[in-house]
């Protein structure tokens, strides 16, 4: 069963009482919990990301390619700009894009437009940010997208699952 991830306990809860014997064979999760734990079963070793730890990854990615910018050169020094670039790269990584996608869609746009220049520098801090968390940091998108990679080959291959708060469902758990 897959919920929310405050709604965990609760369900669980809920469960125990409907079946009156216990959960035996029942598991409630969220995503980035279903995602975290069939990655550890499948051998992902991977040090996971909070999300102070992207932003901190984040302005080091920014800082790595800052002479490379043209539009956000002059914004990538601004204190807030990695939490930004990090909410614009995880929605792109939410809908299934790499940094070569970003790249792509925006060479396919007319030159001198500002999104076409805009969508190039995040391109490149995307990157730059793939480059640095390599073999070695996952996060909760990237962890969802590992799993939805190697979903034939996890334990949900016949099992029967359950979605709850259909609300809280992305594009990429979608």
């Amino acid at each position: 069963v897959i919920v929310p991830e405050q709604a965990t306990f609760e369900t669980e809860r809920l469960l125990s009482e409907a079946l009156s014997g216990g959960l035996f064979g029942v598991t409630v999760t969220s995503w980035s919990g279903l995602a975290r734990r069939m990655l550890d079963i499948m051998g992902d070793r991977r040090a996971f990301l909070s999300t102070q730890g992207r932003v901190m990854l984040m302005r080091r990615a920014v800082d790595g390619c800052e002479k490379d910018l043209s539009v956000f050169r002059r914004s990538a020094a601004y204190r807030g700009f990695p939490a930004e670039a990090d909410d614009l790269i995880k929605r792109f990584k939410r809908c299934g894009m790499s940094a070569e996608d970003v790249k792509e869609a925006a060479e396919k746009l007319e030159e001198g437009l500002p999104l076409r220049d805009k969508l190039l520098d995040i391109s490149l801090i995307y990157a730059e940010l793939e480059r640095r968390c390599a073999d070695r940091y996952i996060d909760s998108e990237d962890m969802m997208n590992e799993l939805l990679s190697r979903m034939g080959e996890s334990a949900l291959v016949g099992a029967h699952v359950f979605i709850d708060g259909g609300s809280s469902v992305t594009e990429q758990s979608y």
